[in-house]
């Protein structure tokens, strides 16, 4: 039986086209995604987040606007542009529903409307780790599962659910925020108003800040002459065995196994893939998260888990975006 993703891959076809935008709190990546999940054109710019709202929706714009010109210079039209930002989103309405770190008066911005009227093309706004994931579920590690979870590491722990090919929102499309499963009862107070929360303990933000109060208390580190600490420095000196480095990656592969043995046990997933900026510390590190997180978990299950490294790299978000545009509209 051939499923609905494999047809819109199906080769006989013309090629369809769309945009993918990925929105960061500093810079926008966005291009043009093919039906057969090629990138056909890409390119990054800053968003200037600071110079408010309407500016960064009109950076979108434009960033839509460079690539259906691109388009039509090689002889093709879009069908849609795909965008996928922070916090949380409406993707119904394509409305961000909440402040967002990092963009300001971001609550209420009408993202698809705006973008929409602008370009005179249909607009999917959803969350950008949403978007991830199922660009990895469709595209990359994923495209064999039906129940798919995308972990990202970056700054903070993000998360998306695919289920046959659909995104999970949940009942106020706050569902697959992973990064606040509670790995301690009374742990450290996270900015969604609760404590404990898995990215306190797993997001390079948190990690670094771990390293400099260690280093503040005396701990012994090469890092103590790193004038700017970054997770990637502390994943560099802990492949060359320096002990605070080691520590600190083995509290976070061990708060990792704790979230996500939780959220193994409430979805039964077949496979977890890990994205994002951290990801990028190897497949030594994730199979040491897998390691953890099967230790963890009810024996039935530990036979079929897999638990992967993300496929398409920094791609997976504007990939997911564009890719969605054309998953929606597979009937073309």
């Amino acid at each position: 039986m051939i499923s609905l993703n494999d047809r819109l891959l199906h080769e006989d076809k013309p090629r369809r086209y769309a945009v993918g935008l990925d929105l960061g709190g500093t810079n926008l990546k966005y291009g043009i995604v093919s039906d057969r999940g090629e990138v056909i054109y890409q390119n990054v710019i800053p968003v200037f987040a600071d110079h408010g709202r309407d500016h960064v929706l009109q950076t979108m714009v434009d960033a839509a606007y460079e690539c259906v010109m691109f388009g039509r210079k090689e002889s093709f039209e879009v069908e849609g542009i795909g965008v996928g930002c922070p916090g949380t989103i409406d993707s119904d309405r394509g409305i961000s529903l909440g402040p967002t770190p990092h963009l300001p008066d971001w609550e209420n911005a009408p993202i698809a409307e705006y973008i929409s009227q602008k370009m005179n093309l249909p607009v999917f706004a959803d969350n950008d780790a949403n978007f991830m994931a199922f660009g990895e579920a469709m595209l990359g590690a994923g495209k064999q599962y039906k129940l798919v979870v995308g972990i990202t590491l970056g700054t903070g722990v993000g998360g998306g659910i695919i289920i046959n090919g659909n995104i999970f929102h949940g009942s106020s499309y706050n569902g697959a925020e992973l990064g606040h499963t509670i790995v301690e009862a009374h742990g450290r107070p996270c900015g969604c108003g609760n404590q404990g929360c898995l990215e306190q303990y797993a997001g390079g933000k948190y990690i670094v800040k771990e390293a400099l109060s260690a280093i503040a208390r005396g701990d012994k580190s090469v890092l103590s002459s790193v004038e700017n600490i970054t997770p990637k420095t502390i994943f560099d000196f802990a492949q060359k065995n320096d002990t605070l480095c080691l520590n600190i990656l083995e509290q976070m592969v061990f708060y990792l196994g704790a979230g996500l043995s939780s959220i193994v046990h409430v979805l039964n997933p077949d496979i977890i893939i890990i994205g994002g900026g951290l990801s990028e510390a190897g497949d030594a590190f994730v199979s040491r998260i897998h390691n953890e997180v099967i230790k963890r978990v009810m024996k039935p299950i530990k036979p079929k888990l897999q638990i992967v490294r993300a496929k398409l790299g920094n791609t997976a978000g504007l990939l997911g975006a564009g890719y969605y545009v054309l998953y929606k509209n597979r009937s073309k």
